[in-house]
C-alpha cells in the first residue's frame, strides 16, 4: 500500500483500458472519488 501511496485499508486502485493507474485512494469515504473517475473514463470510451 505505502508502495503506492496509501497509507490505509481499505485501498482502491483504478486502471484504464491500458493498464495504466488513473488513481489511488484509502478510506470508503473516498469512493465518490473512485466513482467519478469510472464515469470519466467511461465518457471518454
Amino acid at each position: 500500500m505505502i508502495g503506492f501511496g496509501c497509507w490505509s485499508v481499505p485501498s482502491y486502485r483504478l486502471y484504464d483500458s491500458k493498464g495504466d493507474e488513473v488513481l489511488a485512494v484509502w478510506r470508503q469515504d473516498r469512493l465518490w472519488l473512485v466513482a467519478r473517475e469510472i464515469k470519466r473514463l467511461l465518457a471518454k470510451a
